[in-house]
């Protein structure tokens, strides 16, 4: 695994590709995102603030849920999906619908950063 480093532009000859905003060159690699490394059970207990039992499932915050319906998968790949409604998705997906922020250019910019505050 690469640490987390800044995307470099660059054309074949090795010279920097000057159309490139500066701002873009700012926009982290996630080969290694540690934010897809934390387990699904912390980050959807954190941003929920419900509890994940041993069964893996809570109550949608997305829509009326009776029972139990959205599920927390135990490997960070799969993330969390919610049969009632379904949404799912990672950690990124699940801050930004609770906290209706974009996860597209500078929104996913700025998503990242107050996740990463938040869950640090």
């Amino acid at each position: 695994c690469v640490p987390i480093g800044v995307l470099q532009a660059v054309l074949p000859s090795g010279q920097p590709d000057v159309s490139v905003s500066p701002r873009m060159r700012e926009i982290r690699m996630d080969a290694c995102d540690s934010l897809r490394a934390i387990s699904p059970r912390v980050y959807v207990a954190r941003l929920t603030g419900q509890r994940v039992g041993r069964s893996g499932k809570i109550r949608c915050p997305f829509h009326d849920d009776q029972t139990p319906s959205l599920h927390v998968y135990a490997d960070p790949e799969r993330g969390w999906y919610c049969f009632g409604c379904g949404r799912g998705g990672s950690g990124y997906d699940l801050a930004a619908l609770l906290w209706q922020r974009g996860t597209r250019g500078e929104d996913f910019l700025e998503l990242r950063r107050d996740l990463e505050a938040f869950l640090s």
